[in-house]
């Protein structure tokens, strides 16, 4: 169903700005200062508000929201976000395949890149699978002032896994002055079988790197959980157990953790 309508904007006398074009201006002087209301979400009116904004706003942002998405055998990555020179993603995915990806080139099921001052994100993954990707299951990478949180879960919406992938089942990287990078998981995802490490954390030069573990890291060719920290500020790590929560079977170290010059 595609629905085409016109939007038609009415302004104030009083008002400092009498045409769009004048309302732009208005709005990237005055940021803050403009609220829109719409009668819900998907509607006319938030689609025109949302285009509006983003042609208002000096850095660009993504709200994004996600469900029952399967995006399997793609010839590079399942989903690629990038949040670049000032950029902001946020959002959820839930109860989504990002699998065996890579059909062409070494690719991962999903890609998260954060590069630059300024530049964010922040989205959680909840009941969503990355498996059997050519390379890593998830692979979240911040540089150069960059800010990534990333929350894994499993629940109501189904188990999140990132299981037999030809590299790591999760990476997670911050590299440069002022990167940061986080991930926080919960519930019992499965990191298992994967070529490389079932999660891989590394960070050099950052500000901070920050990791919860919750979940399974078994028969990995790799460490079951490798963490390789050089020159970073700030750092946590903290794995937690659950029922079915083991580390074993390893072809490397269950947990391997290697700080050099990191608080």
């Amino acid at each position: 169903l595609v629905s085409k309508r016109a939007a038609l904007w009415l302004a104030s006398n009083n008002m400092p700005f009498h045409n769009v074009k004048e309302y732009i201006a208005y709005a990237k002087a005055n940021p803050g200062k403009i609220n829109v209301a719409t009668g819900g979400q998907g509607g006319p009116q938030h689609l025109t508000g949302a285009w509006l904004e983003s042609l208002t706003d000096t850095n660009g942002k993504l709200d994004l929201s996600l469900n029952s998405v399967t995006a399997d055998f793609n010839s590079r990555n399942g989903i690629t976000l990038d949040a670049l020179s000032g950029g902001d993603v946020t959002g959820t995915v839930t109860s989504s395949s990002f699998d065996s990806n890579g059909q062409t080139v070494a690719s991962s099921g999903v890609r998260l890149n954060v590069n630059g001052a300024g530049s964010t994100a922040k989205l959680l993954f909840d009941g969503v699978t990355a498996d059997s990707n050519t390379q890593n299951g998830f692979q979240f990478n911040s540089s150069t002032g960059g800010l990534l949180t990333a929350a894994i879960n499993s629940g109501a919406n189904g188990a999140s896994s990132a299981s037999g992938n030809t590299s790591d089942g999760i990476i997670l990287t911050a590299n440069g002055a002022g990167a940061q990078a986080n991930l926080l998981m919960f519930g019992d995802a499965s990191v298992n079988g994967n070529g490389g490490h079932g999660l891989n954390v590394a960070g050099i030069n950052a500000q901070q790197v920050a990791v919860q573990f919750v979940g399974s890291a078994n028969g990995n060719a790799g460490d079951g959980i490798h963490v390789d920290l050089s020159n970073v500020t700030q750092s946590a790590v903290e794995l937690s157990s659950t029922a079915g929560g083991t580390i074993d079977g390893n072809g490397g170290d269950g947990v391997h953790l290697s700080l050099t010059n990191s608080d």
